[in-house]
Formats: C-alpha cells, structure tokens, sequence
C-alpha cells in the first residue's frame, strides 16, 4: 500500500544520534575538481540551446526579459509559489528534465560524481548505493525564493521552513547539493546544524560554497528554508539524496511531492561503486 506524503508536522524531525544510528555526518563541504565533472558546461549548453544564452549561469536571469523567453513563463517569476508546487511550472526545470531525459551522458556523469567523489566520503566500504535518480536543479533568480511558501513558515521572511522527513522521505537518506554558482547570503540555504536543535530559525547556518565543492547535510531531520534572494545573481545548483543499499528500507512506503514513489525504479536507481 503506498500512501501519500504526509501534511509537515515538525514533531517528525525528532532527534536522532545521526552518527551513530545511520552512520550520518550532520554536515559539511567537500572540495572536488570541477574540469573532472563540469556540469557547470553541462548545464550551459541546455540553456544555451534553449534561449540562446551565452552569460554565466549566475546572471541566467537575464533571460526572462529576453526575446527567446516564453511570455506565458515571466509570471512565475513575478511571485513566490506555493511549496513543492510551483518550482515543476518554471520553464528552466522543464528544459532541464527535457536535456536529462534524452541525454544519457547528464546521467552518467552524475553517476561518475557519485561513484568517485561522494562515496568515499559519505559511503566508505559501501558496494552499492540507492541515488535519487534524477537531481532536483534549483534556479533561485533575484527577487524571488528557490523555495515555495508553507502555511506553518513562522514569518515572511523564512520561506519553506521543513525538514525532508516532514513530507515523507524516508530517514536513511543523505542530502548533498552542488552549487554551480556561488551560493552565499539570501540566494543560498540556511539549515539547522543538528536535529532538534532548539535554535531559532534565525540563528540557523548559512550556506557558503562555491562551484567545485559539494555540501552534504542531514536534511531528513535538519530542517531549512530559504529567504528572498536579494543578492542581485541567479543562484543555481543540483541537490539530490542518496541511500546505502545496505540501510535502504524496500517496504518502506511513501510518494514524493513530485507523485513518485520512494522504490529503486521510480524516485530512486541502483548503482554499483566497484
């Protein structure tokens, strides 16, 4: 029986000895040589064929007042959305999906990143890993938020305030994020440094980090939000979560915000590291 993702109720970030229970490290950032995986490049060229854009991806928002731009897709930048609804309306994630889904170089290269880069960090000694199989890309353009609103955000300018567990993940995942751009200051993401760690919202980390590093954090049980990006750059970046196949739960029962279920085969693909 597959249910749905459950309404947020914050209870579910309960605290867990992350480190010793899931062999989770609550977070941090990693250097990686970026010429040996350049998905910077890589998401260039989508943009490019689509729009005819040539710029640097943290000024890609100067393509929604462009000629190529569709018109019926300015709007969904003029407003912030709801939580986990608006971001599959954007016209740059559907491109993206589009470029994903007929290119299956885009998908070995992540798969390469993973294997050569995360595992030994995240994963030492494991064979096999259960990855989200397409990564979440986020276009956080000037003006607006990466992120949707929830009714329970506890003010304007904390928005999407959530942890992953809250709209049912399940809790053996690890979250890691690329930045392509620079994400500092309001176009980046601020996190609760441990699970249930009693700090206001305000006080939470900010997310510093740059193209050629990766950031790994505990999002199932750290919650995080993200504010209007008044930074004046296109902040993008990939995010995905990955599993141990040795902790991966297969009778574990839940469907994504995007309507896909939480089994190897759909929300999730097997791949080996050996």
């Amino acid at each position: 029986m597959v249910v749905n993702a459950p309404e947020p109720n914050h209870d579910d970030c309960k605290n867990i000895d992350v480190r010793t229970e899931d062999g989770l490290t609550t977070f941090g950032v990693e250097d990686f040589n970026d010429a040996s995986y350049d998905f910077v490049s890589m998401v260039k060229k989508i943009y490019s064929a689509a729009f005819n854009y040539s710029g640097e991806l943290n000024r890609l928002h100067e393509v929604i007042g462009s000629p190529d731009f569709p018109e019926s897709s300015k709007q969904f930048y003029e407003a912030i959305s709801g939580f986990g609804k608006g971001d599959r309306n954007s016209v740059f994630i559907k491109k993206f999906h589009e470029a994903w889904d007929s290119d299956p170089s885009l998908a070995a290269l992540y798969h390469q990143f993973i294997r050569e880069v995360v595992q030994p960090v995240l994963c030492p000694g494991e064979k096999e890993l259960v990855i989200q199989t397409t990564p979440n890309i986020r276009i956080g353009v000037p003006g607006v938020s990466n992120i949707g609103r929830l009714d329970t955000d506890p003010s304007p300018d904390i928005i999407g305030l959530h942890c992953d567990g809250e709209h049912g993940h399940p809790p053996q995942e690890k979250n890691i994020i690329i930045p392509l751009t620079r994400m500092t200051a309001t176009n980046s993401l601020y996190f609760e440094p441990r699970p249930q760690s009693g700090l206001p919202c305000t006080d939470y980390e900010i997310l510093e980090t740059d193209v050629g590093q990766f950031f790994y954090f505990y999002g199932n049980r750290c919650r995080h939000y993200n504010k209007v990006n008044d930074t004046g750059l296109t902040r993008v970046s990939f995010d995905f979560r990955i599993i141990p196949l040795s902790k991966f739960d297969s009778e574990y029962r839940s469907v994504s915000a995007g309507k896909k279920q939480f089994k190897i085969g759909d929300y999730y693909s097997k791949i080996s590291c050996y």
